[in-house]
């Protein structure tokens, strides 16, 4: 297992807003879709929780290790109300376990725990990790730049895009959870 907790300069919501929707991975993320097949992806919103996810594309590497034909493919990433997500990428078999604990309401601390098969890894779960590392620097970036551009006089509230389903599911049961409690 691997651990990491990092602060972030950023509400937790807005760390889950980013985690819910892909439309800013072409931009943000240009690894992440040079693997993955951004045309399969698709966010399914459940009852509490949601699944995101898509395919490898043909013949990807992650690394300098082509994936195995017999391993799952598809790259998977799950949230649970309220601040829980679970992350499955494609490759040799691995976990990640994500909470954001709020501190105060612009700080967040990010608790990461990676699981894979063995504890002693090899070249392509230490490629894979690597990976990762890099895309929730990116997140992280992103999500801080967000928190500062709320403050802003200029933003009032936005608008959700057709592919964000699963932010406004999210929304949705902030609010539902924010009238409960009144």
């Amino acid at each position: 297992m691997w651990e990491k907790r990092r602060v972030i300069k950023a509400n937790w919501k807005a760390f889950i807003d980013n985690y819910l929707e892909c439309d800013h991975c072409p931009i943000a993320h240009p690894s992440f879709v040079a693997t993955l097949d951004m045309s399969q992806y698709s966010v399914i919103a459940c009852e509490n929780y949601s699944v995101q996810g898509t395919i490898v594309k043909p013949d990807k590497q992650y690394g300098s290790v082509e994936l195995n034909k017999a391993e799952f493919k598809g790259g998977r990433f799950y949230w649970l109300w309220p601040n829980m997500m679970v992350t499955i990428y494609p490759g040799s078999g691995n976990m990640t376990v994500i909470q954001m604990i709020p501190i105060d309401h612009e700080t967040t601390m990010g608790v990461y725990h990676v699981f894979f098969r063995d504890e002693k890894l090899t070249q392509e779960e230490k490629d894979l990790l690597a990976f990762m590392e890099q895309v929730r620097d990116e997140d992280i970036e992103l999500v801080e730049l967000a928190q500062a551009g709320f403050r802003s006089r200029a933003f009032e509230k936005g608008i959700f895009s057709p592919t964000e389903n699963g932010v406004a599911q999210f929304h949705g049961m902030i609010r539902d959870a924010l009238l409960i409690e009144q």
